[in-house]
């Protein structure tokens, strides 16, 4: 039993549809606060505009279910090239001889389909991948679970191993978060010796040093470490929390690797995602979300590309 801070919650085994539907601000809504509220508005404001995953994030959301949500993995993904395909005409009257229902030899493919499925047509109801976004995932996890480390921590083996899985954390508006309420889910949870240990899964083309730790600025990573860890101590009263990314790369050899998060990307996180509440706060008292700055602004150069001026001549 985890004992949580007054004014907060966990709920295990929560369906992500129904976290996204609960109420509180989460990180990503923050992230598009920072770029302005206008962005925020359009897309998690009442008016918010649908929006649909591309291939990539698919393919994290699968890996995402197979490595932490393993008993229900067949049951919502499929390999889009195992599937039955649709019966042609032919042997749609084929099938229907073979049940013994008679049909004018003149029918149409929808009559024929009606005879033969009175109820309705068969629908899976499965998130399809081709077969090879279906074998991206499945080598990912492969990979993880022959990690030295990251094998252990994912190890569906493992006691009580679900549980610390998509937990989902909510806490009641306060004066630090500036009356808003706040929500997050995180990937998983894991007890330490001395404290908690949040592990975030995260899929990429390159996890390197060099390029991940751009990309991790870039994607505004920062902002989600400090947003957790700052959760987790609240929720748990808890005074040690680490973060730790799971990079792991979508083509073979899927190389995986680990990163956590350091004091100073927590406090710049911690900075930037306190600016976006405290500004979200304000604009939701006023019904006014603006969008950029409507002055012009001077647009400069980046420090490597003002380099490029004093380099030397060729000749």
């Amino acid at each position: 039993m985890i004992e949580t801070a007054s004014g907060t919650e966990i709920r295990f085994n929560q369906p992500d549809s129904a976290y996204r539907k609960a109420e509180g601000i989460s990180q990503s809504e923050l992230k598009e606060v920072l770029r302005s509220p206008a962005h925020w508005a359009a897309r998690y404001g009442p008016d918010a505009s649908p929006t649909f995953p591309s291939i990539a994030m698919i393919i994290g959301i699968a890996l995402h279910c197979k490595l932490l949500e393993p008993e229900i993995f067949d049951s919502q993904f499929v390999d889009r090239s195992s599937l039955d395909k649709e019966l042609n005409v032919a042997e749609l009257k084929a099938a229907l001889d073979d049940e013994g229902i008679e049909y004018k030899k003149s029918s149409k493919k929808p009559e024929l389909e009606a005879l033969l499925y009175p109820e309705g047509k068969p629908i899976d109801k499965r998130t399809s991948l081709s077969g090879d976004d279906f074998a991206i995932v499945q080598g990912m996890a492969e990979a993880t679970r022959a990690h030295p480390i990251a094998g252990n921590w994912f190890d569906p083996g493992r006691k009580n191993f679900r549980r610390g899985n998509e937990l989902s954390m909510y806490v009641e508006p306060s004066a630090d978060t500036y009356g808003l309420p706040i929500k997050g889910r995180l990937d998983r949870l894991e007890k330490t010796a001395d404290g908690w240990m949040i592990l975030d899964l995260k899929t990429t083309d390159d996890a390197s040093p060099s390029v991940f730790q751009k990309k991790s600025f870039s994607m505004g990573y920062h902002i989600q470490a400090a947003f957790y860890t700052d959760l987790v101590k609240k929720v748990l009263d808890a005074d040690n929390v680490e973060f730790i990314f799971c990079a792991m790369e979508r083509r073979r050899p899927h190389g995986i690797a680990l990163y956590k998060a350091s004091e100073d990307m927590i406090e710049i996180g911690r900075t930037q995602y306190k600016k976006a509440l405290k500004e979200l706060a304000f604009c939701k008292s006023r019904d006014l979300f603006p969008g950029y700055d409507s002055n012009i602004i001077d647009l400069s150069l980046p420090g490597w590309a003002s380099n490029l001026a004093h380099e030397s001549p060729l000749f």
